[in-house]
């Protein structure tokens, strides 16, 4: 759901083509695979909390919000 969240906001949100994304999505397939224990990155596991805050709140009346948190 995520995934197709994030493809619809690129063209919707963003006028941008979801096959831009595509590279993301093939590069953190590869991290999950490769080593499931060390894929996941970014603020959360740097326990950027300002970063985690800008992110909820520009999540604002939006149903992932709930996910993000």
């Amino acid at each position: 759901m995520l995934w197709q969240k994030l493809f619809s906001d690129f063209e919707q949100a963003l006028n941008l083509p979801k096959e831009l994304a595509h590279p993301y999505l093939k590069q953190q397939m590869q991290n999950l695979l490769m080593a499931p224990e060390s894929a996941l990155t970014g603020p959360v596991v740097r326990q950027d909390h300002k970063t985690i805050a800008k992110n909820l709140q520009a999540l604002t009346n939006d149903p992932f919000q709930e996910v993000y948190e």
